[in-house]
């Protein structure tokens, strides 16, 4: 009985890290893909999920870690600028209940400002969203002889007016690829977003610093 009591104790007072929503200003809908959904014509598997956020949105560390891989990439590549943080600190799975290590990848990044193997703070700038494109002058929009906006993400292939902005990899517009994996296993993100089973986004709070100023 003692020791059932203290499990129980151990278990209310114990404390675990969380992940938030990894941007600022987050607007949670839509999510455009989850895992396992096809791409490239059914040539690879989606490993993450889609959040579509406006390109240069300040993307900030979900959770402490360390830098494993950043990589601003001017073109070509699938992921394009890329982020990817070991996190430290201790995780619960939301899917088995165990304690697990933590991984998370950012891709079609606009700008990456970390370096491999530095640190990172729960709320840390470190990087900015992309996977847009812009015309060459950098203005996102033109109207049309109609009068219409064009969508310069569109028009970008299909006009030497436009061009895919650096660092957007294979992106299809601008967007945020987010990756969640566990113990070297990919896991939809989804859930450590909800709150614990519920549809509830919780954004990130960014500290006082900005990476520029460490």
């Amino acid at each position: 009985m003692k020791k059932l009591i203290k499990k129980i104790l151990r278990e209310e007072t114990e404390t675990h890290d969380t992940l938030c929503l990894p941007y600022l200003g987050a607007d949670t809908t839509p999510v455009t893909g989850d895992i396992g959904d096809s791409r490239a014509g059914g040539s690879r598997t989606h490993q993450g999920i889609d959040l579509t956020v406006k390109s240069g949105t300040e993307l900030i560390a979900p959770a402490d870690g360390t830098i494993e891989t950043a990589n601003w990439i001017e073109s070509g590549g699938d992921c394009g600028g890329k982020i990817v943080i070991n996190h430290t600190g201790t995780f619960i799975s939301p899917y088995n209940g165990k304690e697990v290590k933590i991984k998370t990848k950012y891709c079609h990044l606009s700008e990456v400002s970390v370096e491999k193997g530095g640190t990172v703070t729960k709320g840390q700038k470190i990087g900015k969203t992309g996977g847009a494109a812009s015309k060459i002058d950098g203005s996102r929009q033109q109207k049309n002889a109609n009068g219409e906006i064009v969508d310069a993400d569109n028009a970008a292939r299909t006009s030497e007016e436009y061009y895919r902005e650096a660092g957007a990899g294979n992106s299809q517009g601008n967007h945020l690829h987010y990756e969640v994996w566990e113990d070297g296993s990919y896991v939809s993100p989804k859930i450590y977003l909800q709150g614990g089973g519920k549809y509830h986004y919780v954004p990130c709070e960014t500290i006082a610093h900005d990476i520029d100023e460490l």
